[in-house]
């Protein structure tokens, strides 16, 4: 009988140890999450252009035009002019970080401020608006 008892209390506990664990593991990097990329949300501090959505993205090929792409995607959050990283290539930048705090109304400097990783998509043209390169992934600034 104490041996069964015995049993079931290490049972009791391993489960009790193990789901602590993992709730504050799980809490733990929600909490002081710095730039991290949160599998269940990751678009949670992405800032959208109007029109567009990530499943987009795979429609968008080198060699299209600007017309083309805008009719897919829409227009761009903001464009970027020619810099000495792509001399001869203006950026259409359909993303953009800070999303998170954006839709909360939530200000840099508050307290409730968050910062996580954030999608970005960039579409760069040259000086005939025809696409010549493509960009996207996830920042971590």
């Amino acid at each position: 009988m104490k041996r069964g008892y015995m049993t079931v209390l290490r049972r009791a506990l391993s489960v009790v140890v193990v789901g602590s664990t993992m709730y504050l593991s799980w809490g733990m990097g929600i909490i002081s999450t710095i730039e991290g990329y949160i599998w269940f949300e990751p678009y949670i501090d992405t800032w959208f252009a109007p029109g567009y959505h990530p499943d987009l993205e795979k429609h968008i090929k080198v060699g299209m035009t600007c017309d083309e792409v805008e009719e897919i995607i829409g227009v761009p959050l903001y464009t970027s002019a020619p810099n000495r990283f792509r001399p001869g290539l203006f950026g259409a930048n359909y993303t953009n970080d800070g999303g998170h705090d954006r839709r909360l109304g939530i200000q840099h400097r508050d307290r409730r401020h968050k910062d996580f990783a954030w999608h970005y998509f960039t579409v760069m043209y040259d000086s005939t608006d025809v696409v010549r390169e493509i960009c996207s992934g996830w920042g971590y600034d």
